[in-house]
């Protein structure tokens, strides 16, 4: 409980991991992808603006919108004081992040790693061990819209984003909205006590979808890599 923090949604989650982080732990490299949400993108970009000292690394991306493990490492060993913020899973694509992969890389490195997890929260299972920082949005997983996570590994000391009574041990005063919290509770408690099956379900309806329209329109081609 203690490395959870209550925000309004993903986007706040994860302004508040990289804004926070070039602030207050001596970030000089961020190491993203050209395709991330625009919440990260864009922050990242705002970030480096504002901060002509901190540079801002983009992964080459192919057609299929996947992108090498191998340059990853190589920035990681070039550089030092690094955040990397690479998103689970592309909303747009459906692209699958390896997080294990990633966090590996970046825990050898001394690189701390942030992931947009907003489209996977309640859908897979997560190993925390080699993830910094992880943001989640209620809405995505069938909760209330305008609660979301900020899940930061214990021992991560960033300093307070809204000021006022202390609230979120300190990181975002103002009170919390508890019916919001209590359904985005209820929402995650009843999508993994159903993974297996859903995940299955949802799978099924992806093939169905895919195998309908190839039936249909044999021209068509898929964004991304829709094998992953």
């Amino acid at each position: 409980p203690s490395e959870l923090y209550f925000t309004s949604c993903g986007t706040e989650s994860n302004n508040i991991a990289l804004r926070k982080a070039a602030d207050c732990l001596g970030i000089k490299h961020f190491i993203s992808t050209p395709i991330e949400h625009h919440s990260v993108l864009s922050t990242l970009k705002d970030i480096v603006k504002q901060n002509p000292d901190i540079e801002l690394h983009l992964l080459e991306v192919d057609e299929k919108g996947n992108y090498a493990l191998e340059q990853l490492e190589h920035l990681l060993q070039k550089h030092s004081n690094v955040m990397v913020s690479i998103m689970h899973v592309n909303n747009e694509l459906g692209n699958l992040s390896d997080l294990n992969s990633i966090g590996a890389l970046c825990s050898s490195n001394d690189a701390l790693f942030h992931t947009d997890a907003v489209q996977t929260v309640g859908y897979f299972n997560f190993d925390l061990s080699n993830i910094d920082m992880l943001s989640a949005s209620a809405h995505k997983f069938g909760g209330p819209k305008g609660i979301g996570i900020l899940y930061m590994k214990k021992g991560t000391q960033l300093d307070a984003l809204i000021t006022g009574g202390g609230q979120e041990r300190g990181l975002r005063a103002g009170t919390e909205n508890v019916p919001y919290i209590a359904g985005m509770a209820k929402a995650m408690a009843l999508c993994y006590d159903h993974l297996i099956e859903k995940s299955a379900h949802i799978k099924s309806i992806k093939s169905y979808f895919q195998d309908s329209i190839r039936t249909k329109l044999p021209q068509i081609k898929f964004n991304g890599d829709v094998e992953n």
